[in-house]
């Protein structure tokens, strides 16, 4: 049976914190598979996925302060546990505006470790329209296929795979339908893929929901008017806009170690 890293994180961040507190008012909370209980395992039972926890304050010039003190977090989780957390930052005022994107929105109040900001019931209501769903959905996966030309990662052909379904399912039956298993989903990415890591058995599939890709964001209408640049200016500059369009969030990668 797989381990509840989720619950685990959650009570030894919220230990941690509630041990050495600091005189700054955030909110805190894990995003992305581990916070759905998605996340894959190795053949050893290490954890592959990235452990991401995003952290809400109310103006910028909190950040520098914040990362000196969550860097002794992320050595804690470390040292006991042999977890690597990237921290990811925003805004209270931009957060709340994009609580519908994909990454947060499985996200609800009881995911929460910290809420000095008051923040999380917000997260308790959504705009679940399709249009708005599907947008979000399409920015994912042409981020994760730019990504793939770059990378050639096994992990990110895993989630276009699953993207594709998903998107699928959106566009077709107003919901999401399948739960879908990643070991099969990690096979199934094994096969025969373009550039982009779309796999000849979704190739149909994929050219159906391009078909109905009506309301896009900027960087969806970039990737796909783009995507005859070099692998690495392509990522990089839809990266960039996918984190123009996701409001002032920002990742800081030095702090997982």
């Amino acid at each position: 049976m797989k381990m509840n890293i989720k619950k685990l994180l959650m009570e030894e961040i919220g230990k941690y914190i509630s041990q050495n507190s600091i005189d700054y008012d955030f909110s805190l909370f894990i995003v992305g598979s581990v916070n759905r209980g998605d996340y894959m395992l190795d053949e050893k039972g290490k954890i592959l996925s990235d452990i991401d926890v995003l952290v809400v304050i109310e103006e910028r010039r909190y950040i520098d302060k914040l990362n000196m003190y969550l860097k002794d977090v992320c050595r804690y989780i470390f040292d006991k546990f042999d977890y690597k957390l990237g921290i990811i930052y925003s805004i209270k005022s931009v957060i709340l505006k994009r609580k519908n994107a994909m990454f947060l929105q499985d996200v609800s109040s009881k995911d929460f470790i910290v809420d000095n900001l008051d923040i999380g019931k917000f997260f308790d209501i959504k705009d679940f329209r399709t249009e708005i769903v599907l947008a979000e959905y399409f920015q994912s996966l042409f981020y994760y296929e730019a990504k793939y030309n770059f990378t050639n990662d096994d992990r990110t052909r895993v989630k276009i795979n699953i993207l594709i379904n998903c998107i699928y399912e959106l566009i077709e039956f107003g919901e999401r339908k399948t739960e879908y298993n990643l070991d099969k989903a990690f096979y199934d990415s094994k096969l025969s893929v373009d550039r982009f890591g779309i796999g000849e058995d979704l190739k149909d599939k994929y050219n159906y929901i391009l078909g109905k890709a009506t309301e896009l964001h900027l960087s969806s209408m970039y990737f796909l008017s783009h995507k005859f640049l070099n692998a690495e200016d392509l990522f990089f500059n839809v990266r960039d806009i996918v984190f123009l369009e996701n409001e002032g969030i920002c990742y800081y990668d030095a702090i997982q170690t």
